[in-house]
């Protein structure tokens, strides 16, 4: 027995936006329903796709129609309805189509050449990275036979069983010397910083305390360095502006570390929801 189908297209109301959406369907009305809700639903198992991201964007579902372009099509399968759903597709240049009904991998291929490359560009570059990890870690581990590290350890404190924040013991050891860097971190500090740290530094040949160490200014040098040396790695070198999310103590080191590994910056921008 035949079925019929129809083929709509969606459209925003405003005229100046020219993107539209091509679909085919044997009711309409359900087809409606379920757009509407996934457009209102971001974290649906469709909400994601492009065209509801694009309503979302545009004023939301109550400002995007639907028109049928034809009606009563009888077809036998899914294929035949896709034929007609791909020609109005390729005739109405649809830009918020992202799969191309009765396609095949042949012109899938040929139409995202470069996409295709790019994949393959990535996936080569990440096996070289993992060779080169593999490589680094085989020599760092030769080169620091000497040294012994062991997990972070982490203390939560609590009173009547609200989180008020912890402490974190890092311990370590390089040829003759062993120390430990004792961290607190309790984000509501108001008249103390956040984060308070100390160092102390043992013989590890007989356990003689060598130095106390202030280990909150160490904290910070350390973090915005090892931001700094991604950022030197990462980021685009001819970039102008930096911006920072955040203008708590460790954000001005930052600033200082990014700045001297790319010369070009010309401006910071900072936010702070407190400030």
């Amino acid at each position: 027995m035949n079925k019929t189908g129809i083929i709509y297209i969606i459209k925003c109301k405003d005229k100046s936006i020219k993107d539209c959406y091509i679909g085919s369907t044997t009711n309409l009305k359900n087809r409606i329903m379920h757009q509407k809700y996934c457009c209102n639903n971001p974290n649906s198992n469709r909400g994601h796709l492009k065209l509801y991201q694009f309503m979302r964007d545009n004023g939301g579902f109550i400002n995007f129609e639907h028109k049928i372009l034809e009606d009563e099509i009888e077809f036998n399968n899914r294929k035949e309805l896709n034929k007609i759903e791909r020609y109005y597709i390729e005739e109405f240049k649809s830009s918020l189509n992202i799969d191309i009904p009765s396609r095949t991998v042949k012109e899938y291929r040929k139409e995202n050449r470069e996409k295709i490359k790019e994949y393959y560009k990535i996936r080569n570059q990440t096996e070289k990275r993992k060779e080169y990890s593999k490589m680094y870690n085989k020599q760092y581990r030769e080169k620091n036979k000497d040294k012994n590290m062991i997990s972070k350890n982490y203390l939560d404190i609590k009173k009547e069983n609200n989180f008020l924040g912890d402490f974190r013991a890092m311990p370590a050891q390089v040829g003759d010397i062993a120390g430990i860097k004792w961290v607190s971190v309790f984000p509501e500090n108001k008249s103390w910083p956040t984060v308070i740290g100390t160092i102390l530094l043992n013989s590890a040949e007989n356990g003689k305390l060598l130095a106390v160490l202030d280990g909150t200014y160490i904290t910070k040098v350390r973090t915005a360095a090892a931001a700094a040396v991604a950022t030197e790695k990462l980021a685009n070198k001819d970039s102008e502006v930096a911006s920072f999310v955040g203008c708590g103590g460790q954000t001005m080191l930052h600033v200082e570390a990014i700045d001297y590994v790319m010369p070009n910056l010309s401006r910071f921008v900072f936010y702070d929801k407190n400030k």
